[in-house]
């Protein structure tokens, strides 16, 4: 079996993306960007088709306590699917404002620059002295009057990007910009915006399950399915793998007993399914945190887990009592709570250590990256060690996530990679000792498959719908560590470390680490597509110690980016060497075999897309990897 092992990537990246996120638009490469548009068009048919096919039957909004629910299509049934809004603190619950100005970190993050996106219900009321010329509406969507759909996506935006006028309610992103659309044709739209290079989105809408009469108004087994909508989710965002949607887990907890009866758990559905997107739920403000009784769960916020176990939540963030601005007025505020509430604070939140990354690497993280770096350094919440179905794996923490991306290099390792069918990736860290090591890997997996059948057939059914499964193990010696997995036929049990094939990220934990440990990444099966990028963050080691033994030395790559040809040399060639170019979707790309009559090699690259690839070295026993950009 073959290794290879993660060498410069650690220690710095390439130049990728301009300050403004639309400008990732030019790294993607134009056979992707059609192949969004295609999927974009497709997603849109099949959704008008779907919605026709609803509207002979149902009609296109109901009340649901006392908001508008909007008909969205048809489940698998020919059930109807409805969807409805989820409805100072909630910067310092997940310590955004310690990246502000002025904040412990002096690193005066404000988001500006950035351009995020936001799917609601109405129109947002663009002309409220928050947010003044910073939301770019779409769909000809005019801000007519205040509604509970418009006051809603006022409020999120403002938790979003609202300029502080109001101290209180001074949004995680102050400086950010919003392009926002209705959520009549969301997926077709994302699909759309992630061609042109957009990076995160909110989306605190969802499924509605009951009436306003209080009963239940979808099939007790579309809790916790993945559905159609999550299938086609996957897919936009393997395809776009900068692209991160932050979506609301929903506030329906309160009135399980009339859905799935299973103490509170078991209450998601529709689009929160999502392998690939981030899933928020909602606690109450923390002020200082000191353990994981800090952070207390709110009485609504919906509980996972999937049928098949993944845990979701992902995350949690402030959604009690959230202060923001308003749709009857320009200086209109009001305090609003629900996963709808703790979602955009997450999303703006992500802004900030996306600005951080880029300032200090000219490039923006991948969707992965992201995500795995949110839940690598969130606090502890609960009252088991590790991740659990109510909170996810913690508490967000932006202090943490931007110190590790402030210290990878010496501290931390923040790594964007990749294995091909047959190999292992490997590379070993010395633990700074006295605390945790961390290791975390994320990655953006195909999507999933949709299982039809009778009602009863569907119903909590445990087939896992990850595809491509990557395993992460820490080593030293004879010790093997694994990651973090629940146990879906018991969700109120604490976490155990074991094998996880469900998830596609997987956290190992290692306590009072000292000396020299091994991280291995491998596969199980055959990876669809040949190869599988994946994220891989590290915390609490000392980067600058040790040098791998496989890992080649005094390697010379130039020019990066590269717009017609890459310069390869080598110190020494030894025997059936060779050097492959892989794209950021795992496709090999080219493959060619090193001579030891020459060191140098070139690579001609005139006719390639420009984007990010992967080259990989192979020399005898060695190997070298390094990210490189084509324009």
């Amino acid at each position: 079996m073959k290794k290879i092992t993660l060498i410069a990537l650690i220690l710095a990246q390439v130049s990728v993306m301009a300050q403004d996120a639309k400008s990732i638009e030019k790294y993607l490469k134009q056979e992707d960007k059609v192949k969004l548009i295609e999927l974009s068009e497709k997603i849109k048919m099949d959704s008008d088709r779907s919605l026709r096919e609803a509207r002979k039957k149902y009609t296109d909004t109901i009340s649901v306590n006392g908001k508008r629910a909007t008909l969205k299509g048809l489940r698998i049934d020919g059930s109807p699917i409805y969807i409805t809004s989820f409805n100072a603190g909630a910067a310092t619950t997940v310590k955004a404002d310690e990246l502000y100005e002025g904040g412990s970190l002096g690193l005066d993050l404000s988001g500006n620059g950035l351009t995020l996106g936001l799917w609601e219900g109405d129109a947002v009321r663009k002309t409220h002295q928050e947010l003044t010329g910073r939301i770019n509406q779409q769909d000809f969507l005019l801000f007519t009057q205040a509604n509970d759909k418009s006051n809603h996506a006022t409020h999120v935006a403002g938790t979003m990007i609202a300029s502080g006028v109001k101290a209180n309610a001074k949004g995680m992103a102050y400086e950010a910009d919003i392009v926002a659309y209705d959520w009549y044709d969301d997926l077709s739209e994302m699909a759309s915006e992630a061609a042109s290079g957009m990076i995160l989105s909110n989306h605190s809408y969802g499924t509605s399950v009951f009436n306003d009469d209080g009963e239940l108004s979808v099939p007790v087994y579309w809790f916790g399915k993945y559905d159609n909508n999550s299938r086609q989710m996957d897919d936009l965002l393997y395809n776009a793998p900068h692209y991160l949607p932050v979506i609301a887990a929903g506030n329906d907890r309160l009135s399980s007993t009339k859905a799935t009866n299973k103490g509170g758990y078991d209450m998601l559905c529709g689009h929160t399914m999502s392998k690939n997107a981030l899933l928020v739920g909602a606690v109450n403000q923390v002020n200082n945190y000191t353990s994981s009784l800090s952070v207390s769960m709110s009485d609504f916020s919906n509980w996972g887990p999937t049928d098949d176990g993944r845990i979701k939540p992902d995350i949690v963030a402030k959604g009690v009592g959230v202060e923001s601005s308003f749709g009857t007025s320009d200086n209109a505020y009001v305090v609003y709570q629900g996963t709808s509430m703790a979602t955009p604070s997450v999303t703006g939140t992500l802004a900030l250590l996306q600005e951080h990354y880029h300032n200090l690497n000219d490039n923006y993280m991948l969707a992965a990256t992201a995500k795995g770096l949110a839940i690598h350094t969130a606090n502890e919440a609960g009252f088991g060690n590790g991740p659990d179905y109510r909170f996810g794996w913690g508490l967000l923490n932006a202090e943490a996530a931007a110190n590790a991306i402030t210290n990878e290099g010496t501290s931390s390792i923040i790594s964007e990679t990749s294995i091909t069918n047959g190999e292992t990736f490997s590379t070993n860290v010395t633990a700074i000792g006295g605390g945790a090591l961390v290791v975390t890997v994320c990655w953006t997996d195909p999507k999933g498959t949709v299982y039809s059948g009778t009602q009863a057939q569907m119903l909590d059914n445990p087939i896992a719908m990850l595809i491509n499964d990557l395993d992460v193990r820490v080593t030293k010696g004879s010790e093997v560590n694994y990651p973090w997995k629940l146990n879906v036929a018991s969700p109120g049990n604490a976490a155990t470390k074991a094998d996880n094939s469900v998830d596609n990220v997987e956290k190992v934990e290692v306590s009072n680490a000292s000396g020299e440990y091994t991280i291995t990444v491998s596969h199980k099966g055959t990876l669809q597509g040949g190869l599988q990028n994946f994220s891989l963050i590290v915390t609490g080691i000392d980067a600058t110690l040790g040098v791998e033994d496989n890992e080649i030395q005094n390697v010379a790559v130039w020019p990066n980016p590269a717009k017609d040809v890459i310069n390869l040399k080598l110190t020494s060639v030894e025997n059936n060497s060779k050097v492959s170019l892989f794209d950021i979707h795992g496709r090999m790309v080219y493959h060619g075999a090193l001579k030891s009559s020459s060191l140098l090699h070139t690579i001609n690259v005139k006719e390639f897309s420009t984007g990010v690839y992967f080259l990989n070295v192979e020399n005898g026993t060695q190997t070298f990897n390094k990210k490189i950009v084509i324009e």
